[in-house]
């Protein structure tokens, strides 16, 4: 449990780093090729120089793979960043916050794991923790208002959503985290960075020094030790109560921006704060009651 709130603190510096990277002048697709094929390489690397192996059969999980590559990684960022230029922030993380229930559903038919009553309130309570910091936010207005590119946003939920669900499937299968991952991203960055040379859609970049340690950043922190350990704690959790758990990402983006940017902390904050914690002790005890430690 207490990795899941590690990861999800690094997950929550991802907007604010590619932020900054996306200021140097680079184009969103040439900036997700940069991070992805870094990081691929590294654990494929990684992977190789020390000998490490799988249960799992490459040729028997191939299909399972393609899926995650091209929905998970692929799509997810491709479409999701080209949704973020057309729409607001907040409206895009109200949606994502559906995942926990698209995971649920997505979990039922795949892997036919069952929610229980209980777990559905902590579903119910974990999500109602956003409505607050939504309703606050000084972007609340926009959420009512709803256009073409607000409903395109369910495509990368639904893409990331379905990814870590057939993720949790292939670590049932004896399949590696880090091998499927390396694969995965270092195939989608090579795609997007040939797509950006191609279509001449690299952009302007005002400092490649400062470019470079920002995607370096956010390789580590985020497509190595987020991305891997969430991988393996799929082996443990279900694919739900890691989508549930990202409710936190919103909370601790909050706190950084109190921390580095001085921005005030409300009174809804702490509401949210409480519900989206109690949302996951009530869906923590539903699986820890299931889990052999």
């Amino acid at each position: 449990m207490f990795l899941l709130v590690i990861v999800n603190a690094l997950f929550a510096t991802t907007f604010t780093i590619c932020k900054a990277a996306l200021n140097t002048g680079i184009t969103p697709v040439f900036l997700i090729g940069l991070r992805m094929s870094i990081a691929g390489f590294c654990l494929l690397t990684y992977w190789y120089l020390f000998g490490l192996t799988q249960k799992g059969k490459i040729k028997e999980n191939l299909k399972g793979v393609i899926l995650y590559t091209c929905f998970g990684i692929a799509v997810a960022f491709l479409v999701g960043s080209w949704v973020l230029r057309n729409t607001t922030s907040i409206k895009l993380s109200l949606v994502f916050n559906l995942s926990p229930f698209i995971s649920a559903l997505l979990s039922y038919f795949m892997l036919k794991e069952k929610i229980n009553r209980k777990r559905w309130i902590g579903l119910s309570v974990g999500l109602f923790g956003f409505v607050p910091l939504a309703l606050c936010s000084t972007e609340s207005s926009s959420i009512l208002k709803l256009g073409i590119f607000d409903f395109l946003m369910l495509v990368p939920v639904f893409a990331y959503t379905y990814g870590w669900v057939q993720m949790r499937a292939l670590v049932k299968n004896g399949m590696s985290p880090i091998w499927v991952n390396g694969v995965a991203m270092l195939f989608t960055g090579v795609v997007c960075i040939v797509v950006s040379l191609v279509t001449s859609s690299i952009g302007i970049i005002s400092s490649w020094p400062h470019l470079i340690f920002l995607v370096v950043l956010v390789v580590i922190m985020v497509h190595i030790i987020s991305y891997v350990s969430l991988g393996f704690l799929l082996k443990r959790y279900t694919a739900t109560f890691v989508m549930l758990s990202g409710l936190l990402r919103p909370v601790f983006a909050t706190i950084y921006g109190y921390i580095f940017l001085g921005e005030a902390i409300r009174l809804h904050f702490f509401i949210s704060m409480a519900c989206v914690c109690a949302g996951l002790y009530i869906f923590y005890k539903q699986e820890a009651s299931k889990i052999s430690l």
